[in-house]
């Protein structure tokens, strides 16, 4: 699981977490600001959601607190990659995602992409 708020940059070495690897990376709760949070929030909160009333970032609303990832098809021509999203660890809204030639096909939205993409990057480094 991870914030839907979070974007994820760089993998952080030896590390795994709900993207299948730690990530350090921005917040984007706020689409005017871009705010760096400092290790520990994107250790404990923005890899691992749930960060609602614990992370001064994350916005009010009726929103998602989490998002999980698990590949359900691998083939050569690509992955199809389920996501949930949940908030208070419920399910909040479901789909796939279909991956093929680097990127995601259709148009998923923006930061649903940047999370599932870094699951697919961390997917194809333990596949090898």
């Amino acid at each position: 699981m991870a914030c839907p708020y979070f974007e994820p940059e760089d993998r952080l070495p030896m590390a795994s977490g709900s993207l299948g690897d730690l990530y350090a990376g921005c917040c984007r709760a706020d689409s005017a600001h871009v705010y760096e949070p400092d290790e520990r929030t994107v250790a404990d909160r923005c890899n691992l959601g749930y960060a609602r009333g614990f992370c001064p970032q994350f916005p009010p609303g009726d929103g998602p607190d989490a998002v999980r990832f698990c590949v359900s098809k691998s083939e050569e021509s690509g992955l199809r990659v389920l996501y949930a999203m949940e908030r208070n660890h419920r399910p909040y809204s479901s789909g796939s995602l279909d991956y093929s030639a680097g990127e995601f096909l259709g148009a998923p939205p923006v930061a649903l992409a940047r999370l599932a993409g870094a699951y697919v990057r961390s997917y194809f480094r333990r596949a090898g």
